[in-house]
């Protein structure tokens, strides 16, 4: 007699779909929510209150989420490295990132804190468009994601940091509230788990192997 086959499901499936409807919740709070108010506001007071000597250090490590910071790493693995395969994996990361961020942004539609709040004032100088979800987080956590296998395993808790303070950065900054950040944040997740099956020249695929 055959036994019957038990169903289990594939884990990484399952934490994406669990990321995907956690990311499409998120948005749709962000779009109905007219106003920062309550828990969120609490929290973004918080960070954007904090003292006015922090500016400079705000001001450079969110650079660690940033569209240039995010060449700068491909310019160094591709020329002073010489090893392509990461340089190619975090281009690709990086694009979809970058891609996704933009078409949320546009479906969502939801301001900044300056535009949600009178007393908040822009601490960058060049921020513009809207909020959700944060660009900036969202680089640096699948960013450093996609470098955590070509990491030394000393030093495989920097993506805990580096996605940490650009979020830190962005808050105090005063360009996204706190639902913007836990947006990027689980949009950059979603793209460190679903890039490895999006073809891209040069990088092996996991449905090819």
């Amino acid at each position: 007699m055959l036994k019957q086959k038990v169903f289990a499901p594939n884990t990484q499936i399952f934490i994406i779909g669990l990321l995907l409807i956690m990311f499409g919740f998120t948005a749709w709070v962000a779009r109905y929510s007219a106003t920062l108010d309550g828990f969120e506001l609490t929290v973004f007071n918080y960070f954007y209150n904090a003292s006015d000597n922090l500016w400079l250090i705000a001001l450079t490590v969110t650079q660690l989420g940033s569209i240039w910071f995010l060449v700068l790493l491909i310019g160094m693995f591709f020329v002073v490295k010489r090893r392509p395969d990461p340089a190619l994996r975090v281009m690709r990361a990086g694009v979809l990132t970058f891609g996704a961020a933009v078409v949320a942004k546009s479906l969502v539609g939801r301001p900044r804190p300056s535009y949600l709040l009178e007393n908040v004032v822009l601490r960058e100088v060049g921020v513009r468009g809207l909020g959700f979800p944060s660009a900036h987080t969202a680089l640096a956590t699948a960013v450093s994601l996609t470098l955590l296998p070509y990491l030394p395993r000393k030093w495989r808790w920097l993506p805990i940091p580096w996605i940490g303070l650009v979020a830190w950065s962005r808050l105090y900054l005063g360009a996204h509230t706190p639902l913007d950040i836990l947006g990027g944040f689980l949009l950059g997740l979603l793209v460190a788990i679903c890039a490895s099956y999006i073809p891209w020249w040069g990088v092996e695929n996991r449905s090819n192997r």
